[in-house]
């Protein structure tokens, strides 16, 4: 059975890249993936992270005012 995930979505890699900083920093796992066509964005990298950890990293990345969007999404079995 495959987990829930979230991925989120930039406008700019700068704030990807701030935003993969900010959550290696306070512990959270993350993954940086390319943007899956089915979520528009304008920019084509996003971070893949546990459901579980999302409020978390939602509220540090405010806090550092990196504007981002949260997409939950359950991948398909491999």
């Amino acid at each position: 059975m495959t987990k829930e995930r979230s991925i989120i979505t930039f406008s700019s890699t700068h704030d990807a890249l701030q935003a993969e900083r900010i959550a290696r920093e306070a512990g959270i796992r993350v993954r940086i993936i390319p943007v899956p066509r089915w979520i528009s964005t304008d920019c084509n990298m996003g971070m893949e992270l546990p459901i579980e950890q999302k409020d978390l990293l939602r509220a540090k990345l405010k806090a550092k005012c990196i504007e981002c969007n949260f997409v939950n999404w359950k991948p398909e079995k491999q």
